[in-house]
């Protein structure tokens, strides 16, 4: 990026895993990288991943808005990356309330709550911007023992097409990736203190990539590209991924289309056609003029 199209981006849980991935390519790409992080000590303004490290709990609305203050005090806010999460196994028939609340008010109030912030500063900055939900396959394909988490993955999909559709007016574009295991540390001490370890491995029957794996005749990716290791793909092979997100975020920044004006009554969809009756009491078709150049039938 050029001097005057440095935009800053906020990635939370940037300090390990897919969300210290997504932050290294970024800085790398010259965007401004503040971090939301739930502990100090992970290194990612040493490491160089992020600009800034911002303290807080995902879960919490104030967090979230500090990281935003802390982006656009460095440059314009123009990306946005929800990848905070929690993962625990919970049975239905043997709930824990406290887990269930922690679950929830990490993936699904932390994603709420980020994508309220952005959206919040995107319109008031008039930005163009981007927001990208890290989902699952767990979202689209259930696996034993995680209906929270899969609840809070299924809530973050329908989350981004609300995003997309109320505000796409706005050139606001919003996407969701969905990727398999990843061997990520969080991933990793969830295996290790499972009672069956072996059983927990990705790609194992049962483990976490389980049910997508044998839709898919095996593979261990969602996006079915080969696996490493039991069919989760370690931290250090997520180059890929990482292009994908930062083309989700950097499409609209670098190549933005003409501004509209909509109003907001509007956003949520254009009825591209209607009919009515002539006088002559005969149907006659009217036709806008999206669909003016479309031949006929």
């Amino acid at each position: 990026m050029t001097d005057s199209a440095i935009r800053s981006a906020v990635v939370t849980g940037s300090g390990k895993g897919i969300g210290r991935a997504v932050a290294e390519r970024l800085t790398a790409d010259g965007w401004v990288v503040i971090g939301l992080e739930r502990s100090a000590g992970s290194g990612s303004v040493e490491s160089g991943a992020c600009a800034a490290v911002v303290l807080g709990d995902a879960a919490s609305r104030e967090a979230h808005r500090r990281a935003a203050d802390a982006a656009m005090a460095l440059a314009p806010l123009a990306g946005w990356v929800n990848n905070a999460g929690i993962t625990k196994h919970t049975p239905l028939h043997d709930l824990d309330e406290e887990t269930v609340r922690e679950i929830i008010g990490v993936n699904g109030f932390g994603y709420v709550w980020g994508c309220s912030t952005a959206v919040s500063a995107f319109v008031d900055q008039g930005i163009a911007g981007a927001i990208v939900n890290v989902g699952s396959i767990h979202g689209r394909a259930s696996h034993p023992d995680h209906a929270v988490y899969e609840f809070t993955k299924g809530g973050i999909d329908a989350l981004t097409r609300s995003v997309a559709v109320t505000y796409g007016g706005l050139g606001i574009r919003a996407n969701t990736v969905a990727p398999g295991g990843v061997r990520t540390p969080h991933l990793e001490a969830q295996i290790a203190s499972s009672p069956d370890p072996a059983a927990a491995e990705p790609g194992a029957r049962g483990g976490p990539a389980d049910g997508a794996d044998r839709a898919r005749g095996g593979g261990g990716r969602a996006d079915g590209v080969p696996a490493v290791g039991g069919g989760a793909v370690r931290h250090g092979a997520v180059d890929r991924d990482r292009w994908r997100m930062d083309i989700l975020l950097r499409r609209r920044v670098d190549r933005p289309r003409p501004a509209r004006t909509v109003p907001f009554g509007r956003l949520t969809g254009v009825r591209l056609s209607a009919s009515r009756r002539g006088r002559s009491g005969r149907r006659r078709r009217r036709t806008s003029r999206w669909s003016r150049s479309r031949p006929r039938r």
